[in-house]
């Protein structure tokens, strides 16, 4: 059975307006039958039974050699000339590519070999079909020396057909296109329009981005609210330097550029254009973020009006108890600024009694002079339901009762991530509901897509981002919890780190490239302090105080919890008093610790 992608409209587009131009099926002046049999002008064996045979050109005669090719010849009597020599790896794009070369053998009876040019890259042949970009073919490497990491194109070049993209994403429908525009002619020779191509970008920016040069480029993928990264692996920090050289001499300008244990991480901006960089140089990998310039968060702390002490709120919530009904673990967090407003972190489960709580805690705490509860920033982690459903809520019934300033986050682009154990579509529409009811309820609010490296400021409160789902693409997120970011709040005199529900791959990568830069007071335990984590991390943190985002029957009596299920060794870390006394609180109380 074919494995479908998901569908990409602009494609399908692009592909109607092809075929009603005569280029998807054959050249303009060929009719093709009911059977796909060409006739009429055009014929491309007329004069010629050799693949590539010549057709009419304009005022010519079939068979002339000065006439322009029309068609190429792919199969005759079930025998082709032709050979597929591919670049790309995994598995997804490999069988596509195989399974293109299987249709085309049960359309044709002709078999075309199919050859990994990393691996058995065969003689060249004047008839192939380059698919990815073949390095030992010039006509390849002439295809990619202008396509953006965002396009994908078909193009014609002698007998040669290159199929171009640097994405999985694009190649299936690129090779559903190309086999859709084989047909047979009236000699029963299985052909294609010798200027049959495609073009298209998803990217309405990638023209002014430097394409990368070094390394080994390990994919390309969407990385949501319209962004596309491309990751590389074996890249030397000579490489990085010289990448940042060609933005600044392509006019990009530095809005901020950050340095965390010798890993470096960048914003770069040209007009309307945005590239976010990083490179981390103990795992020599590169990776390179661009899309339309978004909003960009304050670099500096302004001046502060003190009205209150600064505070961080790890609510009780009934919809986090074990017993009640469908009850799940969520996780919540409210800071409160020094000059007021506050900064929520997710929300949990979606649970009117716990809207209502949050609610009447966000009035009661507010300064006397604030008509509304201000949200300077509402950060949602991922878009698992027990993290932002309650957010979702709260912003539709409380719409005319507080003011929204932020949102911020880092969604991947669900309608095409791979993910394998977990529904990407079903998280997808939990992440745009919430992203529609921001656009729609507060206009006036901005939206800030979260990027590893960033430093900025809100209020008196100061934000480091660790990691987003950029660090774990290209690769195919096995759930929801790998799409977690992980950041540091620094506020008043202490931090708190909130990893949300990173999984242990994403704990050990952060433990791997920052060690000791982690070091925080507070601690937001992984994943409710059940599943992840990993100890070099936590030891790396090394916390004075543990929020655990469980209920209190899970705390003390999970054995996952208490660090005695194996595989935990990280809590029993951090629950064993004789290393470090440390204080623990679960969710089935408010706990509210001062931070000055």
């Amino acid at each position: 059975m074919r494995k479908k992608m998901i569908p990409f409209s602009v494609m399908l587009l692009v592909a109607m307006l092809l075929s009603a131009c005569g280029l998807s099926g054959g050249r303009p002046g060929a009719t093709a039958d009911a059977n796909g049999t060409l006739s009429g002008t055009g014929d491309p064996a007329a004069g010629n039974d050799t693949a590539g045979g010549t057709g009419t050109g304009e005022g010519g005669t079939p068979g002339d050699p000065g006439d322009a090719q029309e068609y190429l010849i792919l199969a005759q009597d079930g025998v082709s000339e032709y050979q597929i020599v591919h670049s790309f790896s995994s598995l997804d794009a490999v069988a596509a590519i195989r399974d293109f070369a299987s249709r085309i053998e049960e359309k044709t009876g002709a078999e075309i070999p199919v050859y990994d040019a990393s691996k058995s890259a065969p003689a060249e042949r004047t008839t192939e079909i380059l698919i990815g970009c073949v390095d030992s073919r010039e006509e390849s490497r002439e295809s990619y020396s202008t396509l953006s990491y965002s396009a994908w194109s078909i193009q014609i070049k002698g007998q040669k057909i290159c199929v171009n993209t640097y994405s999985d994403i694009y190649l299936e429908k690129e090779l559903d296109l190309l086999f859709e525009a084989i047909v047979r002619d009236e000699n029963g020779n299985d052909v294609i329009p010798a200027d049959y191509s495609l073009d298209q970008d998803a990217s309405s920016v990638s023209a002014t981005v430097p394409v990368f040069e070094g390394g080994s480029l390990i994919g390309v993928n969407e990385a949501g609210s319209g962004n596309f990264e491309a990751s590389f692996e074996q890249v030397g920090r000579g490489e990085w330097q010289a990448y940042v050289a060609a933005l600044t001499a392509a006019g990009y300008i530095a809005y901020q550029e950050t340095n965390i244990n010798g890993n470096c991480f960048g914003t770069y901006t040209k007009e309307g254009v945005q590239v976010n960089l990083s490179y981390y140089p103990s795992k020599q990998l590169f990776k390179l973020v661009y899309g339309e310039k978004g909003y960009l968060p304050s670099l500096r702390q302004g001046a502060v009006e003190q009205l209150c002490t600064p505070s961080v709120t790890q609510p009780g919530r009934e919809g986090a108890d074990l017993s009640s009904p469908n009850g799940a673990p969520g996780m919540s967090y409210v800071f409160q600024l020094s000059d007021g407003r506050y900064i929520i972190v997710d929300g949990g489960p979606s649970n009117s009694n716990d809207e209502a709580a949050l609610m009447r805690f966000l009035q009661e705490h507010k300064p006397a002079g604030h008509d509304k509860p201000v949200i300077a920033a509402w950060f949602i982690t991922h878009a698992h339901g027990d993290h932002i459903a309650l957010a979702t809520d709260f912003l539709i019934n409380h719409r005319d009762e507080v003011v929204l300033e932020l949102a911020a986050y880092n969604f991947p682009a669900f309608d095409s991530v791979r993910m394998t154990n977990e529904s990407a579509a079903g998280l997808g529409s939990l992440a745009s509901t919430f992203q529609r009811v921001v656009e729609v309820y507060y206009r006036n609010a901005d939206t800030l897509i979260l990027h590893t490296g960033q430093q900025f400021w809100i209020g008196d409160a100061e934000i480091e981002i660790f990691y987003t789902p950029e660090d774990f693409a290209p690769a195919a997120f096995p759930s929801g919890n790998h799409t977690s970011s992980a950041f540091r709040i620094r506020l008043g005199d202490r931090s708190v780190m909130l990893l949300g529900d990173c999984e242990k791959e994403l704990c050990q990568f952060m433990a791997d490239v920052y060690g000791e830069e982690l070091k925080s007071d507070i601690l937001q335990l992984s994943h409710h302090g059940y599943n992840g984590a990993c100890l070099d991390l936590y030891r790396y943190i090394d916390p004075e105080i543990c929020f655990w985002a469980s209920d209190e029957y899970r705390f003390n009596n999970d054995p996952r919890c208490l660090g005695t299920a194996s595989g935990y060794d990280f809590n029993a870390w951090l629950r064993d008093d004789s290393i470090r006394r440390r204080e623990h609180y679960h969710t089935s109380a408010d706990t509210t610790i001062a931070l000055r």
